[in-house]
């Protein structure tokens, strides 16, 4: 998994947050098209179901079913299609065909 430098600042400060004390950068699925399924970034505590991809200052964890996505994802921080910034996790297709 690659983290952009400006994700990697984002989620520093993000992690320092009294909020997220105790929590970790979890990627989860936030729903799917026809590309395959796509994901975000939540703060949740760590479970027992989750891989840890260990950063300088956090971690980032998934759980173990989603783990044939995250070998070759990227995390961004950037302007999505709204305008607004956010985390955005692109990962390579898996193979057939996507729409537009």
């Amino acid at each position: 998994m690659k983290v952009s430098a400006e994700a990697d600042k984002k989620l520093k400060s993000m992690m320092a947050l009294p909020e997220n004390s105790g929590k970790e950068a979890r990627v989860v699925v936030s729903g799917f098209s026809c590309c395959g399924p796509k994901f975000a970034i939540v703060f949740e505590p760590k479970t027992a179901n989750d891989i840890e991809v260990k950063q300088t200052g956090y971690s980032i964890i998934y759980e173990k079913r989603i783990s044939g996505f995250m070998d070759d994802a990227s995390v961004e921080f950037k302007e999505t299609w709204s305008g607004e910034p956010a985390f955005t996790v692109e990962v390579q297709e898996q193979g057939g065909s996507c729409c537009g």
